[in-house]
């Protein structure tokens, strides 16, 4: 018996799919709520631009992340924002996001329903839309392999 039996990855394929295409239909439909949030405005307070490693550990790639703080006010009351913008490859590719959100005013998304949910920017980021690309791939791949691994165990059994 020299092929490895494709079940086991098979399910683990197709269930990284599902979640995958969960996920990014959940983070996609949540987003596109926020586009009709009212806005105010808002103070840059602070930024940053973090790094951090990702990848395997044969292949450790340095990614940045652009780190905004925000103050803004809803009915009187000043809250604090924090909004992170992740997967930069250079240090100045962050920072120039950076530059570009504390240039100009800064307009802040205000969930009506709990004024300390809010967003820089409206609508689903590509990440989201990464999710729901590859979720049916990864779930094909899976189906395909589980049924193929069960076909195989058929055969061996008989």
């Amino acid at each position: 018996m020299g092929t490895k039996d494709p079940l086991p990855a098979g399910i683990a394929f197709l269930l990284a799919g599902i979640v995958c295409l969960g996920f990014g239909s959940w983070t996609v439909w949540h987003a596109w709520g926020n586009q009709a949030w009212p806005t105010v405005k808002g103070k840059m307070e602070s930024t940053q631009v973090e790094s951090y490693r990702t990848g395997s550990s044969r292949s450790k790639k340095t990614r940045y992340r652009a780190v905004l703080r925000f103050s803004y006010s809803v009915a009187g009351t000043t809250h604090q924002g924090e909004q992170s913008f992740d997967g930069f490859t250079t240090h100045a590719s962050a920072k120039q996001r950076v530059a570009d959100w504390s240039a100009g005013p800064l307009t802040v998304y205000v969930d009506p329903g709990d004024p300390g949910n809010v967003a820089l920017t409206p609508g689903a980021e590509g990440g989201a839309w990464v999710l729901i690309a590859f979720g049916p791939v990864f779930a094909g791949l899976g189906g395909w392999m589980t049924a193929k691994g069960v076909h195989r165990r058929r055969l061996l059994a008989a």
